[in-house]
């Protein structure tokens, strides 16, 4: 009888995070090429193709959905690009080396921290036939899934121009 009635209550158990705790957000609020003041993140289908050295600025509002953010993470899927730093609140986040690695795009949140704004910067570094692909993630203490938020970067090689001297 505890098997049936522990059977029947576990689909309202793990339904419950929709009605109790909802699923952190990400949510782009600037995206910024090199110092160019044009902010793309309202219009991120016309991003300009993306050379070797270009550099992205990318300001994020973390929204743990009423819930302590725990961790963000920044990943690049292609390798193209390289996180070059973070702008993160001075308050809020882990000094614990365990859940802070910012060489490797993880930050850790304190308790309390549900909401936060972090910039991150990244730079081409190589171009390959796939587009860099900048992946970030973000999880509260929440029994819930995580957030992702993915921008594919689109990039292609310059062509360097030769040119011949011509004698006068």
């Amino acid at each position: 009888m505890k098997k049936l009635l522990l059977a029947s209550l576990l689909p309202l158990t793990l339904a419950s995070c929709s009605d109790t705790a909802e699923s952190p957000v990400i949510e782009i609020t600037g995206f910024f090429i090199n110092d160019n003041p044009v902010d793309y993140s309202r219009e991120m289908e016309v991003l300009p193709v993306l050379k070797v050295n270009d550099e992205v600025t990318v300001s994020l509002k973390l929204d743990g959905n009423g819930e302590d953010l725990n961790t963000f993470i920044v990943k690049e899927e292609q390798e193209q690009l390289y996180i070059e730093d973070f702008q993160l609140p001075v308050q809020g986040v882990s000094s614990d080396k365990n859940f802070t690695k910012l060489e490797e795009g993880i930050v850790g949140f304190e308790n309390g921290v549900r909401q936060v704004e972090v910039t991150v910067k990244a730079r081409v570094q190589s171009v390959t036939d796939e587009d860099a692909i900048l992946s970030f993630y973000l999880f509260s203490r929440a029994e819930c899934d995580g957030a992702q938020q993915e921008i594919e970067l689109k990039t292609e090689e310059v062509e360097e121009a030769s040119f011949i001297a011509i004698g006068r």
